[in-house]
């Protein structure tokens, strides 16, 4: 990571912040790599990634735990800060206007 990280429309402490789980990190990345996608497979996505990783022993990771993190945790905290778009009447999720100034973190 660059020392003089500095985003463009977010405060550096609340990028730092939105940038902590690992989960988010992946989501990020999913949506900078692929753009709008379904949130169930965002999930898969999640899912697959920690599991694949082996420094992570993959307990605590069910689709369905993931899904409701991403609903009532995540998806609220990137929404608010307009790091991503998430459309609850197809249940997709795509990048938002500040997705850039977190690319450096992810």
């Amino acid at each position: 990571m660059n020392d003089r990280y500095d985003p463009d429309e977010l405060d550096k402490d609340d990028a730092f912040e939105l940038a902590t789980t690992e989960r988010r990190r992946h989501l990020l990345r999913v949506l900078s790599e692929e753009g709008r996608t379904p949130l169930g497979e965002l999930v898969d996505a999640i899912v697959t990634e920690v599991h694949a990783d082996p420094s992570h022993d993959g307990a605590g990771l069910p689709h369905e735990s993931v899904r409701i993190s991403l609903l009532h945790t995540d998806l609220p905290k990137l929404v608010a800060e307009d790091v991503v778009v998430y459309d609850e009447s197809d249940g997709a999720v795509a990048p938002g206007e500040n997705i850039d100034d977190l690319d450096p973190l992810v």
